[in-house]
């Protein structure tokens, strides 16, 4: 109760308290103890592989991990950072894909589908490891920079100097929104 209680406020509180219990129990039958410290002495690559094992760990949680506690460079994907990547052109379109797609003569050679786990391997190969952490504060910013309203229909883009919602400066966007800095 003490663990669901404690995470209420992420959501899908009593699917991740089961999944948390096991981690912890698991943890503790492998090692003794239900510290996650060893993560400390593995790559980036090994704490992905130590993590994702567990049932409710993806790589987005798992770059999270690396990036702000272990201190490996990630490119965590979350659902916004995924549609700015779409919208932004850092990973195919559908459209892109399909004329790859129809080009490629071997399996190996097609453009798998767009996913938040596919668009992970492409950014994370993308963005050199310095700017990984910068990346992910400024995508997913709810203060100042980018608008604290998130909806589907707001359309991310930049002009090479410029970002823009809704074909709009970011500030001026910012501002419409009711957003101060």
């Amino acid at each position: 109760a003490a663990v669901e209680e404690a995470i209420r406020s992420g959501g899908l509180a009593p699917k991740k308290t089961k999944w948390i219990q096991h981690i912890c129990r698991t943890l503790y039958e492998e090692r003794g103890q239900t510290s996650l410290e060893y993560l400390r002495n593995e790559s980036k690559e090994g704490v992905h592989e130590q993590l994702e094992r567990f049932t409710g760990v993806g790589k987005k949680t798992v770059a999270i991990i690396n990036l702000f506690d272990v201190g490996h460079p990630d490119m965590a994907v979350d659902t916004h950072v995924f549609r700015y990547a779409e919208q932004l052109g850092w990973v195919p379109s559908a459209k892109e894909r399909a004329a790859h797609n129809a080009k490629a003569k071997f399996a190996k050679e097609r453009w798998p589908v767009v996913t938040r786990d596919t668009a992970y391997a492409h950014l994370d190969a993308l963005f050199p490891d310095k700017l990984k952490y910068s990346m992910h504060l400024i995508l997913t910013d709810t203060e100042g920079g980018l608008p604290t309203t998130c909806t589907a229909r707001d359309t991310l883009s930049f002009d090479g100097r410029t970002a823009f919602v809704n074909g709009l400066p970011v500030r001026e966007a910012a501002r419409e929104k009711g957003v101060s800095k």
